[in-house]
């Protein structure tokens, strides 16, 4: 069975401007509430954990309800196309309170940032899952995971964007010429940036990509391959998983979480580490983290050829060995470390991150029907 290279890539421009949104997210945001607000780091990192939380409720809620959806323009792209708009608009808000509270600091100006940050994260809780859900939807079960190789790269492709965009804008010397002018850095060029990418990503998905034709001939493909579908119709005549696939789903799901609460433990307050424990600013943290992206790139496909070679599950460990190895070694970097050493550590941390999450996804997906896609992607 052949993958639509081009169609997949062109699907993949949702996943990019996600990845993008939330690499800007996990750096900028931190260094906002501690440096422009002076908030304590157990008040800003329980901000920062106000994604993750919100995500609990909004990405299975959302995904479940675009499976219920039918429009004229498919079932994920109205959630995709408002949650984008939605969230261009509410993120250039955020720099703009950002500078005046750093003009002139008010509790009203704290506020109004605080809040705006949470429509902004339900903005894009409202289409994380439906922009995921939309590869499966488009491809059948058995070359999800080569699919999903190019849907995370296209998704380092946003990363790198941002990372190359933000070492250019906010390099060391800028930084320090700032300080030393007493000045404050303004964010908001970068933040423009960032939701034009976004904007343009997503534009140019709707206008290749029309999501009922092509899902209508996935469900038709899949629908001849009764094979391909690991659910059971129980005696009302429901769709239903067997006991050892609804088991083995659940400890899927568990692997899911712990590896993600373990993820972005590190990456939530990386620029912060960076600053602190490296000597290092913004731009040395991008590089730092330009590098990681790296290797997840160069690692993406090849790791979907591996899994198809020795399978998904042995692949996911050989990852979770290589993150463990990369987090647990760069636990002792310090600003006298060998460089070397740490650009493997970051080197090896995306290697070992991209052979988790390009193989995890399509394993979820697996177990359920073209009508639950959504739900199983939240």
């Amino acid at each position: 069975m052949k993958l639509d290279h081009k169609r997949t890539v062109l699907v993949g421009l949702a996943f990019l401007s996600i990845c993008a949104f939330w690499q800007m997210y996990d750096n900028i945001i931190p260094l906002i509430l501690t440096n422009t607000f002076h908030l304590d780091e157990t008040i800003s990192g329980a901000i920062m954990a106000a994604d993750n939380v919100l995500a609990l409720f909004l990405l299975p809620f959302f995904g479940a309800l675009s499976d219920r959806t039918n429009t004229k323009i498919g079932r994920r792209m109205p959630f995709i196309l408002g949650g984008t708009a939605a969230a261009v608009i509410l993120m250039n808000l955020l720099p703009l309170f950002d500078n005046g509270y750093a003009n002139g600091a008010s509790t009203g100006k704290l506020a109004m940032f605080v809040v705006t940050l949470g429509l902004l994260l339900v903005a894009m809780g409202t289409y994380r899952s439906p922009a995921v859900a939309l590869m499966p939807d488009v491809t059948p079960k058995p070359i999800r995971s080569r699919a999903n190789a190019i849907i995370n790269l296209m998704g380092a492709v946003g990363g790198i964007l941002y990372l190359a965009i933000t070492s250019v804008l906010y390099s060391q010397s800028r930084l320090e010429a700032i300080e030393a002018a007493g000045g404050c850095v303004n964010y908001q060029p970068l933040f423009m940036i960032v939701s034009a990418i976004m904007f343009v990503s997503i534009g140019v998905l709707f206008l290749t990509i029309k999501e009922p034709k092509l899902t209508a001939e996935n469900q038709a493909l899949e629908a001849g391959h009764p094979e391909w579908n690991l659910a059971i119709e129980d005696s009302a005549g429901h769709e239903v998983l067997p006991a050892p696939v609804k088991r083995s789903l659940g400890f899927l799901l568990a692997s899911i979480a712990l590896w993600f609460i373990g993820y972005n433990g590190v990456t939530t307050w990386f620029t912060t580490y960076v600053s602190e424990v490296m000597g290092q600013g913004l731009g040395g943290a991008s590089t730092c983290l330009l590098i990681a992206t790296a290797g997840a790139i160069v690692s993406y496909i090849p790791v979907g050829q591996i899994a198809s070679k020795i399978g998904r599950k042995k692949t996911i460990l050989g990852g979770v060995v290589m993150l463990a190895i990369a987090f647990g070694v760069a636990a002792f970097l310090n600003s006298e470390s060998p460089t070397m050493l740490m650009n493997a550590m970051f080197c090896l941390a995306g290697i070992g991150w991209a052979t988790i999450n390009v193989n995890s996804f399509p394993m979820v997906v697996e177990m359920c029907s073209g009508s639950d896609v959504g739900r199983y992607t939240g």
